[in-house]
């Protein structure tokens, strides 16, 4: 009688001994998935941002072939060339 209960309680203790490995395990998974998600939506609205700045450097890009007006306003700002009888006026930052 004396051996079965000193397996009983052997058998208990692993058990607990188990539930506690198990439950810290359970803890730290959840912790992972609790950073990974919000890493993802960390990068998810970095994507959308990049993409945004993207597209308006497509864009701009796109003006600056195409459009002659644009190129030949933005040499004149930054050589700082006018047209005869054009008045620049520059304003600092």
């Amino acid at each position: 009688m004396n051996t079965f209960r000193l397996i009983l309680i052997f058998l208990c203790m692993i058990l607990f001994l188990l539930a506690g490995v198990l439950t810290s395990r359970l803890v730290h998974s959840n912790n992972e998935e609790h950073f990974f998600s919000r890493k993802a939506e960390e990068l998810a609205a970095q994507d959308k941002k990049l993409n945004t700045e993207f597209q308006l450097k497509q864009d701009y890009m796109r003006k600056m072939i195409s459009d002659s007006d644009v190129i030949e306003q933005t040499i004149r700002e930054k050589t700082g060339l006018s047209k005869p009888n054009e008045v620049i006026f520059k304003f600092e930052d």
